[in-house]
Formats: C-alpha cells, structure tokens, sequence
C-alpha cells in the first residue's frame, strides 16, 4: 500500500516536473533547433513544433516564449484533442452570461487570456475542418467574437503550434486545411526522437537522477545509451523516476549507484537485442545518405534550394530523393 501510495504520489510530480526538462543540447541536432530558437524568439512569427510525442515539443514552445519579447504575458496551453465542435467558440474565444443553457457567467476565452503572450496549441490536427476554419480567422486578423456578444474583439497572440504527425501527410489526407498551414507555419521546427540524438541521452540521464544517486555504472549507462525509447525523452525520464523509487537506500555496499540491475528487465532486454543487431549489421550507405540529406534539411530549415547547394546536389536530386524517403516512410 505505501508503495503504491508512493508510486501515485511519484507519478505525480514527473507530470509536474515535465515543463522543467532542459533542453539538452550536446547534439548536434539539438544545438540546431535551440539556435533556430534563439533567432526566431524576439518575432512574433507563428511556428509549427513538429515531433513524435515525448520529444519535449512544449518545451520547446516555451522556450520560444521564454526568450521572447512576451516573456513576462501568459503562455496559455490549448489541448485540440480535448476541444469539441459544440464547444469550440465557447472553450476558445469565450461567450457571455445567458448565451445559451448552461452559460451561468461570463468565460474568458483560451485568446483572451493569451493576449499579449502566446497561444500553443498542442497537436493541432486534432482539430476537426470547421474547427480550424475558425480558427483561420483569428490567426489572419487576430480578431474574434465571444459566443452571445456581436462586438469584435481583438487579442495580440503569438500562435504556436504542435503535431506529432508528418505535416505533409496530414496536408495531403486534409487532415490539416492547407490555408491553415501556410498562416501558421513561417516557420516549422522538427524536433528529432531522441534515439536519433543519443548524444543528449547521457546528460538527460544526469538531470533526471539528480542528486539522489552517486554515480551509475558503465554498464547501465550503455543500456540507457542503446535501448531505442520509443516514448522519446518522457518514456527515458519516467524510466528513471521508477528506478529512483525502487533503488534500494545505502544497502548491501552500493551507497545508491544505479547498476544493471536497476534497469526494467524489458529495457535491458532490448537494449542488448539493439547492441546485437548493431554489431551484426553495418549501416548502409544509403541509410547514411538519408540521415545526412534529412539533417542538413532540417539546419537550413526545409530550404530545398539552400539544402541542394550545400550537400552539392541538383534541386532536383533532391527532391528526388524526398519523394523516395517519404514512400518509405522515413518522412
């Protein structure tokens, strides 16, 4: 019972913690985005995080708003995927007392209460066509009225968004309105998993045991280096938040290092299935093309022209082989 009691309690603070995850720049890749964001932060130029969950988008996003000129306004988070058609205007823009049955009071709206900060909106194909189309309308002229009132309003939002899906997939199967995209994207920030990072594995490592450990061992450190984390950097900061709970307190001489041990049977499992493939198998040329073709994109932003020019390839190779990684689904 005390265990679960400590487990829940745990559970908890990692959803509490999750917006005070650094972020770690030892990549190369990491180092990219957060000069991305050092550039862009005192615009006001609406920004797409693209990313596979877990990744640390929201970070991101406050980062943005951290380093902007709205620093000291709200930073107000919108989850799409909890919105409803019915309630949408409502939940957004808000309405007035009496504007329909259950409206008791006045409600402040998700862009009024951004004004003057920024607005993240997080996975934002979840938003149904209407739902968007709505919102088109505000992102063009930052204009709104609340449901029950006719008088327009204004609110001053600096939009930013999220998706864990690929953009022009979503584009193509309109699952995303293309108008939408293009008001919202001035610039798009894709943010790599973190097993194609792994040189921010190990100091994430560190931060997420902090001081309540000594030290951890050379052979825990390559699993936490070679297991794959498909949940990206919440899966690797839940995965220590349960060995932190289990570690045994100055007990049989190990004075709380992290040992082999202490790692989930499942993580070590794969980690060791990863290290046998690795060492079996050479990477392929062409997956090595592929990696350095999608990097220098990502560094010049998506810039086909600029991406050509510098890995010293026609525009047209290029797109060539992007059309080819996105059948395979490598984009």
């Amino acid at each position: 019972m005390e265990l679960q009691k400590n487990t829940t309690k745990q559970t908890r603070n990692i959803e509490n913690n999750w917006s005070n995850v650094p972020i770690v720049q030892e990549s190369e890749e990491m180092k990219s985005i957060v000069d991305i964001i050092s550039r862009i932060a005192k615009s006001s130029i609406n920004v797409i995080i693209a990313g596979e969950s877990g990744t640390g988008k929201e970070l991101v996003a406050r980062e943005i708003h951290n380093k902007s000129n709205r620093a000291s306004k709200p930073f107000v988070i919108v989850n799409c995927a909890s919105l409803t058609e019915e309630l949408f205007d409502s939940d957004v823009f808000g309405h007035v007392k009496g504007s329909f049955t259950s409206a008791i009071s006045d409600k402040t709206g998700y862009v009024t209460r951004a004004n003057g900060g920024t607005i993240y909106l997080d996975e934002i194909t979840a938003l149904s066509s209407n739902m968007q189309a709505k919102l088109l309308r505000f992102a063009q002229g930052s204009e709104y009225t609340r449901v029950g009132d006719s008088t327009p309003m204004k609110a001053d939002v600096r939009i930013i968004s999220s998706t864990n899906k690929k953009l022009e997939n979503e584009i193509k199967n309109n699952t995303i309105r293309e108008d939408l995209f293009y008001r919202l994207n001035t610039i798009v920030l894709r943010i790599p998993a973190l097993r194609k990072r792994r040189g921010d594995i190990a100091p994430l490592v560190k931060h997420f045991f902090g001081n309540t450990i000594k030290d951890i061992t050379a052979e825990a450190m390559e699993v936490f280096n070679l297991y794959p984390w498909p949940g990206n950097v919440r899966e690797l900061m839940n995965c220590i938040e349960r060995i932190k709970i289990m570690l045994p307190k100055e007990t049989g001489g190990r004075r709380n290092i992290v040992t082999l041990d202490d790692i989930p049977a499942e993580i070590r499992k794969i980690a060791k299935s990863s290290s046998a493939t690795n060492n079996a198998y050479p990477q392929k040329i062409d997956d090595i093309e592929r990696e350095h073709i999608l990097t220098s994109l990502q560094h010049f932003n998506g810039n086909k022209s600029k991406t050509s020019t510098a890995l010293g390839i026609t525009l047209k190779t290029l797109y060539n082989k992007l059309n080819k990684y996105q059948k395979e689904g490598h984009i």
